[in-house]
Order: structure tokens, then sequence, then C-alpha cells
């Protein structure tokens, strides 16, 4: 068993490296939808297409794998820490713990539930889970849809930007360099209404446009939607 401070010292270091990992992976996956509010869902499209070829081998590792030591990392080290400190969770980790569930889900209906074998589902390909996918989900499932990319959105880009900047003064000290001023909040938050509103743009610009499937696609999106047990329109 590892003495408190080195466990402690070992947590925080998982935490941080994780989210460098994952926060690399964001910055590609988020390319595309910014792109949506300019150059709608092909040239999202096409962006995601682009990225995957860099990230898609590596994405167990680097999307599953980080995200899930990034979250066990966060509890147990706030655990080791609640035993001195009575807990009082500040907004940036409320954002985290709201992002669990969203997260989840985006992870179900865009990966997981997509890639059954059974019929009518019949294994769609990544290929076909372009942008025309997120249209056919904002317009037939807006609920869930609108919900899930909205919190991921509001939820995702507060804690990001907000634990940037603490995973990179750690990285700094670990490198014996002189710790930075730290982000102004002004900065934070004009990069967050900036980043909120153009992703806002894209997802409205991706539900007026026409996904362009053919019945027999449509029953098997459908089919997707309808595994997830708790979906509604």
């Amino acid at each position: 068993m590892f003495p408190r401070p080195t466990y402690l010292r070992l947590l925080t270091g998982i935490q941080n490296t994780s989210a460098l990992a994952f926060g690399t992976f964001l910055a590609v996956h988020l390319a595309s939808p910014v792109v949506a509010a300019v150059a709608g869902g092909e040239g999202a499209t096409r962006l995601m297409l682009l990225g995957r070829e860099y990230y898609y081998p590596l994405e167990p590792v680097l999307v599953y794998g980080s995200i899930s030591l990034h979250v066990a990392a966060s509890f147990l080290r706030r655990l080791h820490l609640r035993r001195a400190t009575p807990f009082r969770p500040t907004t940036h980790q409320l954002a985290g713990y709201v992002l669990i569930p969203f997260l989840s889900l985006h992870i179900l209906t865009h990966r997981l539930i997509p890639s059954s074998p059974n019929p009518p589902i019949n294994a769609l390909s990544p290929s076909e889970l372009g942008y025309s996918f997120v249209s056919y989900g904002l317009q037939t499932w807006p609920i869930v849809s609108w919900t899930t990319y909205a919190a991921l959105i509001l939820a995702g880009t507060y804690h990001a930007l907000l634990g940037a900047p603490q995973a990179l003064a750690w990285f700094r000290s670990k490198a014996t360099r002189p710790p930075s001023k730290g982000t102004p909040r002004a900065v934070l938050r004009g990069a967050f209404i900036a980043l909120v509103s153009v992703l806002g743009i894209g997802l409205a610009r991706l539900h007026a446009e026409d996904p362009g499937f053919s019945r027999g696609m449509t029953r098997r999106l459908d089919a997707v939607y309808r595994a997830v047990p708790w979906v509604y329109r």
C-alpha cells in the first residue's frame, strides 16, 4: 500500500495525464461541429473522417482508456481528500459530474449500440455515422438528442476550460518551471461564450439540414435510439 502522500501524488498524476490525453482527442472531435457552423454537415463529416484516420486506431486507449482513468482517479482522489476536509464541490467538479451520464449516453448512441450486428441495426459502419446521423437524431429524436448535445457542450466546455489551466500548471511544476500567472477569468469567460455559441450554431444548422436517408437506413437509425431504454421522443 502506498503512503498517503505518494498515493495522492499518483492519483493527481493520473488525473492530469489522462485529462491531457482525452483533451487531445476532444480538440480534434470538436473541430467538426465548429466547422458545421460554417460549412454544414458535409464539411463537418469530411473533417471528422479526416480526424478519425489519426485517432481511430488509438480510440480504445485515447478515448475510453483516458476517460475511464480520469473519472476513476478523480473519484479516488476526492475520497482520499475527504478524510481531511469536508467535500464542497466546485463548479468545475459539478460540471464533471454532470458530464458522466451524458457522455455515457453519447458513447452508447454513437459507438456501442450502432456496432451491434443484430438486425435491423446490422453494425453501422463509421462512415454511416457522419453528421447526417446527428441531423437525423436532432430532428427525429429531439428530446434525447438536444438534451444530450446541450449538456455535453455546456458542461464539457466549462469543465475543459477550467481544467486545462490546472493540468498545465501541474505539468509545469513537474518540469521545475516557474508557475504561470493563470488564465484571467475574463479570457475563460470569453472563450466559453464563443465556443458554446459556435457549437450551438453548428447544431442549429445540422438540425435544419435534410439527412437524406432511405427508409431502410432510417429503420436502422431508429433502432439505435430505441435500444436505449430511457429514450423517448
